[in-house]
């Protein structure tokens, strides 16, 4: 996906559509993204699909707003089935990563590339995104969920909480 001519949304949106698992690193998370894309993250979670969000506290860009939408998934379904965390940085090194990896029974696509979790960079932006698919790339899907479990289990990353947001 290239941006506004091929934008990652409609790509993006068809693949959650069929995942059974969503997990999703992005360097910040903005609401006019989490806007766009809850009636598909909804529908994941009320037919018993997981979601897994890491995102970070790199330059304070994420809005707390939209964080707090995602901890009302997960009061609403179960801390099982919704996992939120966050990276901290303090200041140190950058977090700057952005996939979105679409997980079904038959298929797995990873999207790796440029795209944080905002309207702009999932409608209109310039953003490049490559997609991975199991059925063309096996080695390379897995690397990438390999790299996104790795990540979610690093010892800078803490569970995302109300108190972690401001309350």
């Amino acid at each position: 996906t290239t941006g506004p001519l091929r934008p990652l949304w409609p790509e993006l949106r068809r693949d959650i559509d069929l995942a059974e698992r969503l997990d999703i690193a992005v360097a910040f998370v903005m609401w006019s993204g989490v806007e766009r894309i809850a009636p598909q993250l909804e529908d994941l979670l009320r037919r018993g699909g997981n979601l897994r969000l890491l995102t970070g506290d790199y330059l304070d860009v994420t809005e707390p707003r939209a964080l707090k939408r995602f901890l009302d998934w997960q009061s609403e379904f179960s801390t099982r089935q919704v996992d939120l965390r966050v990276f901290e940085t303090r200041q140190a090194i950058s977090f700057h990563p952005k996939t979105f990896i679409c997980r079904g029974s038959e298929v797995g696509v990873a999207y790796v590339g440029s795209s944080n979790l905002s309207r702009s960079a999932l409608e209109a932006g310039v953003e490049w995104n490559y997609r991975v698919v199991t059925a063309r790339d096996h080695v390379g899907f897995s690397e990438a969920l390999s790299a996104f479990d790795a990540l979610f289990e690093n010892e800078a990353v803490r569970p995302l909480t109300e108190s972690w947001v401001g309350g």
